[in-house]
């Protein structure tokens, strides 16, 4: 059987078995699963006493400082797992100087994901009027938006438009965008 090679003109390497893409795939499902299980905890366990302050803002009260550094712990280790899994693509993209065997749609729909996601956490994160909609529509207290949320969003869509710069500046073979 032929050896396949890698090189400037050759296809995206596949990654092969277990890898650290892999991991930073699965821990936040989890972290997300922790922190949605804290939050419930914390704001539903028993009724409000007295003055509750937004959590989720700058100044965040919690019931308890465990849920509270959990809520922060699994809240950043989200954000640095999901982080790290845009840049092996783009090393591999680089590396080989081709796109081949990229989704050039599953590219652009993530930059679209990303985008829509990212203005949702910068406006809900940063606007004391819409905060306050969100809070009377709702009725709750808690804003479900975190400094490690607007973080990961605004990392995503830059790791985003580094990879279309590389849809359009490397080998791409006869792949094109199909919508």
């Amino acid at each position: 059987m032929a050896r396949r090679r890698y090189g400037k003109r050759g296809a995206a390497r596949p990654l092969a078995g277990f890898s650290c893409r892999t991991l930073a795939r699965a821990l936040p499902v989890l972290a997300l699963a922790v922190v949605h299980f804290a939050l419930a905890c914390s704001a539903s366990s028993r009724p409000p006493v007295g003055t509750y302050e937004k959590v989720g803002a700058e100044d965040e009260t919690w019931r308890s400082p465990f849920v509270g550094f959990l809520y922060h712990a699994f809240g950043w280790t989200a954000f640095f797992s999901w982080s790290c899994s845009f840049y092996p693509q783009i090393w591999e993209n680089y590396r080989t100087w081709s796109v081949e065997g990229i989704s050039f749609d599953f590219v652009s729909f993530n930059f679209i994901k990303h985008s829509s996601y990212g203005a949702y956490n910068v406006v809900l994160y940063f606007s004391k009027a819409v905060q306050s909609q969100y809070e009377e529509h709702y009725k709750t207290k808690t804003i479900p938006v975190a400094l490690n949320d607007v973080g990961f969003s605004i990392h995503a869509v830059l790791m985003a438009m580094v990879q279309i710069c590389q849809l359009c500046t490397h080998e791409r073979g006869q792949q094109r965008i199909t919508f």
